[in-house]
């Protein structure tokens, strides 16, 4: 008996907009991952990179009370400066530009060692690829921001907040690949490399790019691993979750406050109650949406992967990171 795949076909590509597909293409341990790395840098940063050392990810605080922070992808350049990089799929709440502050302020205080001399305090980048628009006041497909005064001077560029936003490249789709500038290959690489009608303008990308073409390697290589069509799936899976969850949480929330709304305005008039309301739903529906806990949503997806897609029930564990006897008188139910 064949034995199932999730790959839809023999070709089949992953998606690198998936987040922990970006990862592994840029931390496969291959030199050819190693060299897209290298000249994705380089494109992002508009100079030229050498000897990119990766990084653990998950850097502790000073203190306990401290937000814990875990990063995608941290790596060090050639002249202590350090970058994280990561994919984001969604501006969850419209907060992502104080989560990209958050965090290269840490990266930065992370790798600034005590009695450094101030001049000698590294440059942090933290580099955003997102799958949504940020500013649509700039058509700009990437954009860097560092601190500024209002005329414009630059204080002393250790932060910088680099955004890539691919929803803007989708203009490049069917122009000459070697038209494109370089930078504007590697955000069209990113949103079509998985598409299978968009073959042979990715390869085109690719003929013209030696970092793409390192990179486009990486993924045909790992694209034949059923642990990484694993491992999207299930991403894509929680995903859907996650947003269904806060779906429900903010009808809930919605009918919740308008009841509240509808009281409170018999004093201030129907209208005005009516705002009230909706506003005070929203605000509680989204609390009740977190309360469910990712835990919960991890756990449910991991249900179905076992359930469904009938994959081992030790992997499902481990990949979702849920303990196996939770799982298992999940199953049970």
């Amino acid at each position: 008996m064949k034995r199932k795949t999730l790959r839809p076909t023999a070709t089949a590509l992953l998606n690198p907009k998936a987040d922990p597909i970006f990862k592994i293409l840029f931390t496969d341990h291959s030199k050819e991952a190693n060299i897209a790395l290298t000249e994705f840098l380089s494109v992002v940063l508009e100079m030229t990179v050498t000897n990119v050392k990766l990084l653990p990810n998950v850097l502790s605080g000073e203190t306990k009370e401290d937000r814990q922070t875990q990063f995608d992808l941290t790596c060090k350049l050639a002249n202590d400066e350090f970058a994280n990089i990561e994919m984001q799929g969604q501006n969850e709440y419209k907060s992502y530009d104080r989560r990209a502050e958050y965090q290269v302020a840490h990266l930065l205080n992370h790798f600034s060692k005590r009695g450094m001399k101030w001049e000698n305090t590294p440059i942090a980048f933290q580099i955003s690829v997102v799958n949504f628009i940020y500013n649509n006041k700039n058509e700009e497909g990437i954009t860097c921001y560092t601190m500024r005064s209002e005329k414009g001077d630059c204080l002393a560029n250790r932060l910088n907040i680099i955004f890539m936003e691919l929803p803007k490249y989708k203009k490049f789709r069917n122009c000459n690949p070697s038209n494109l500038t370089t930078v504007q290959k590697w955000g069209t690489f990113f949103l079509y490399a998985n598409d299978p009608d968009s073959l042979d303008f990715v390869e085109e990308l690719a003929r013209e790019d030696y970092g793409i073409m390192n990179v486009l390697n990486v993924l045909s290589r790992i694209s034949r691993s059923e642990r990484n069509w694993f491992k999207e799936t299930n991403y894509w899976m929680n995903i859907s979750n996650l947003r269904s969850l806060e779906s429900q949480a903010i009808e809930k929330g919605m009918a919740k406050g308008m009841v509240e709304g509808m009281e409170k305005g018999l004093a201030e008039g129907m209208e005005k109650g009516l705002n009230e309301g909706l506003e005070r739903g929203l605000e509680l529906g989204r609390s009740e949406g977190e309360a469910l806990g990712e835990a919960k949503a991890k756990l449910d997806a991991a249900v179905m992967a076992v359930t469904k897609l009938h994959n081992p029930i030790e992997l499902v564990a481990e990949t979702f990171k849920v303990p196996l006897e939770d799982l298992k008188k999940a199953l049970e139910k």
